[in-house]
């Protein structure tokens, strides 16, 4: 054997063998999650990324120096389910055929049969979820109010713009002194919130990888256009993962379709953030208020 290859190979030895495993969540032990890795099997795992389980769900889990860690869910969850049981303060919902305990945001009541938008990392029901302009509301009786708004409409695409090669190179945005990145509604913003009257809106963002400053902007895009996107209002925001809130005039800027989506931009560091293909709930943007 050479030199050469006698380093390669020491090198190699001192590498940590890392053996990935999938296994269904029991309960919380503490901070450890305690999971069936085999029938009858059980194990305490650290959890990495992900705080809030729920029992059933298969976790991703991998096996490295002798730690057992568990990463989140061994695939993408749907983020639409239905309502089966309304109750308080836990529901349960229905997500592929397959019925979870969820607790509910304050501003949203649960009945049974209602689409909803839920948020996995936290177990919460978000609210009833959108797909359409909804039908003007009714006249209320003399005398009455309007009726609180929770609704969350979900991005129809995202895409990345790569400046240096002036094409769309991928359906991850990114935002870094090379890349813009964008998520495209159509007009589904505009015609969801007609007669309404926000107090508040907030944006998902499933970010992947975030070291820089991230300026989240506005456009004026239905669609993916075919150059550079035009971007407004860009706006340092404090941290651009999970539920963000948007800064102030976007909200109404979207509703009255003066602005038609969002944008994320950087002058330092290479963000990066999953899709829509990847997760249906990127982009999405929850607005409250009345109508």
């Amino acid at each position: 054997m050479t030199l050469q290859a006698e380093a390669i190979a020491e090198i190699a030895a001192r590498i940590p063998t890392v053996r990935r495993m999938t296994g269904r969540f029991v309960r919380m032990d503490g901070l450890l999650a305690v999971v069936e890795v085999g029938p009858g099997v059980y194990a305490r795992a650290r959890c990495v990324g992900w705080s809030t389980f729920i029992p059933g769900m298969v976790l991703q889990l991998q096996h490295d120096a002798g730690q057992l860690i568990a990463t989140g869910p061994a695939k993408p969850l749907n983020p639409i389910g239905t309502v089966k049981v309304a109750g308080t303060p836990i529901s349960t919902v229905t997500v592929d055929g397959v019925d979870y305990p969820m607790s509910r945001l304050a501003t949203y009541t649960p009945r049974p049969g209602d689409v909803v938008v839920l948020d996995w990392s936290s177990a919460t029901i978000n609210g009833l979820r959108t797909t359409s302009p909804e039908p003007p509301p009714p006249v209320p009786p003399e005398g009455g109010g309007a009726e609180p708004l929770d609704l969350t409409v979900q991005a129809a695409s995202s895409g990345n713009y790569w400046r240096g090669g002036g094409i769309w190179n991928s359906t991850d945005p990114r935002a870094s002194t090379n890349n813009t990145g964008a998520w495209f509604y159509g007009s589904k913003i505009s015609d969801s919130l007609v007669g309404a009257a926000l107090s508040g809106a907030s944006v998902f963002l499933p970010a992947a990888r975030q070291p820089g400053t991230v300026l989240l902007g506005l456009h004026p895009h239905l669609t993916q256009p075919g150059g550079q996107p035009t971007v407004s209002s860009a706006t340092a925001i404090p941290s651009a993962t999970g539920w963000v809130p948007l800064p102030s005039g976007f909200a109404a800027a979207l509703q009255s379709g003066a602005a038609r989506g969002l944008t994320v931009q950087s002058s330092n560091g290479d963000n990066l953030w999953r899709g829509v293909p990847a997760d249906p709930l990127s982009g999405a943007i929850r607005f409250t208020g009345t109508r």
